[in-house]
């Protein structure tokens, strides 16, 4: 019998009202209340692999997950992504996969835990969708489908929660194919699909498969490096960051909010950079620094009051943004714009796959934040390989392009300037930093008392 896993942030009476009743056919999976956000600790990885170690419901999706033959989110529509509260399951679920790196299509994604490859299927709804985010969404269901080992994915656009549900039933859930490849639906309402439009071979830095996370911490122990890597554009300028607009040349003061995105407790790739730009912006920036993981949202709304920029600094995970910073993103979007009303919003990406280019939807998603905000974009710069931050210093041997592209950040800040996105990759071979993560990952799981095998327990 198919089986089909529906994870959606429905109130409790519209989900009991048209959802498909749970049954052995159905499993719903509701995303509220709120579960606790992921504290980017690896424990299901390297401490009870496969299970989350965090003891709440946000911890079991992973086993329906691995037994499901299609996968259903429902979600409102957040700046191009997931709502903050399927994004918090989605964030501490991925015990669904392993540690260990694979290619696919020329790029570094997880290796599967699970045999099965589940049909991967979204319905977002909201009545105020703009095309760019819409187009977001799309890239961010590739993202997940080759990530996760998912088939390939459809994405359908409703203006209500009930449309969307409607719409489900309609189609028939039930009868979706079961293998690797979507089948066709017929549209009920204004829907996209992105299963046969999009060509993964052929477009696949277009359509920007993500990282799963992005500090790798416990992976990386880089003690060579050779200058071989190669910076990858996402703007109009050719190798380098290239400004505009600048508002105010010359200015010598600058406040700044330095938002540290990181849900990790303790040192995170995200921190080491974010040390790295205040150092370089130096007395000329009067800097306030805060964490969403770590302050209340009152606090930070007063540290961020009054700057003329606002620069957000985290990591990847599960294709987008943390759910914890998405989380003030959403419900504090109109404070941010009151307390910094003429500030410029930066953002820094980091993930801990190889390629940046797969940090570009989050990059998107800043972008839609600080348009829903009524804020400026000053540009955003994508990491790959985030993790050897906590191995080489920032600006030296393989860590020089991030050095130089903290540095031109650092002047576009302080200028009031506006420069185009711009992703890069250090200057360290692919492959080494692969057997490096791997060899770190099985060093981790030593600590912890478990043998390489049971890393792969299902």
């Amino acid at each position: 019998m198919k089986k089909t896993l529906i994870l959606h942030d429905l109130s409790p009476s519209d989900a009991a009202s048209f959802l498909p009743a749970t049954s052995d056919e159905y499993l719903l999976f509701s995303a509220t209340p709120t579960v606790r956000y992921c504290v980017g600790c690896f424990g299901c990885w390297i401490k009870m692999p496969g299970k989350c170690v965090i003891a709440d419901r946000g911890a079991e999706l992973v086993r329906p997950l691995s037994l499901c033959d299609e996968f259903i989110v429902i979600s409102r529509m957040t700046f191009g992504g997931m709502s903050p509260d399927v994004k918090a399951v989605l964030d501490r679920s991925i015990g669904f996969l392993m540690p260990f790196f694979r290619y696919i299509n020329g790029e570094t994604h997880h290796t599967k835990r699970y045999d099965k490859t589940p049909g991967l299927r979204y319905l977002f709804y909201g009545d105020d969708m703009t095309a760019r985010e819409k187009a977001t969404a799309e890239k961010l269901a590739i993202a997940n489908q080759l990530n996760l080992g998912f088939g390939n994915p459809s994405v359908e656009f409703y203006r209500t929660a009930r449309e969307c549900a409607e719409a489900l039933d309609a189609q028939g859930a039930q009868t979706s194919s079961s293998d690797a490849d979507a089948q066709e639906r017929e549209s009920a309402g204004a829907a996209t699909d992105v299963s046969a439009a999009t060509n993964v071979d052929a477009n696949i830095s277009a359509a920007t498969d993500i990282g799963v996370t992005a500090d790798v911490s416990a992976a990386t122990d880089v003690s060579a490096a050779t200058d071989i890597g190669a910076a990858t554009d996402v703007g109009e300028s050719g190798n380098a960051r290239a400004t505009e607009n600048v508002s105010a040349p010359g200015s010598t003061h600058a406040k700044v909010a330095l938002v540290n995105g990181s849900p990790k407790p303790g040192s995170s790739a995200s921190k080491l950079i974010l040390e790295a730009l205040r150092q370089r912006l130096g007395p000329s920036s009067d800097c306030a620094v805060c964490n969403p993981a770590k302050q209340e949202r009152g606090e930070i709304i007063h540290a961020i009051g009054g700057s003329d920029a606002i620069v957000f600094i985290f990591p990847l995970y599960v294709d987008g943004i943390p759910s914890q910073l998405l989380r003030l993103l959403d419900e504090a979007r109109a404070e941010i714009a009151d307390a910094a009303p003429g500030a410029k919003v930066y953002a820094v990406v980091n993930n801990g796959f190889y390629e940046s280019r797969q940090n570009i939807p989050a990059l998107e998603m800043m972008r839609h934040f600080t348009e829903r905000a009524g804020l400026s974009w000053g540009g955003g710069i994508g990491v790959g390989a985030g993790a050897m931050t906590h191995a080489t210093t920032i600006g030296r041997g393989p860590l020089k392009k991030l050095g130089r592209a903290l540095d031109s950040l650092a002047r576009d800040i302080t200028n009031r300037a506006t420069a185009d996105d711009y992703t890069f990759e250090p200057s360290f071979p692919r492959f080494l930093y692969k057997a490096i993560a791997h060899s770190g990952w099985r060093r981790a799981a030593r600590k912890n008392g478990l043998t390489a095998k049971q890393l792969y327990r299902r």
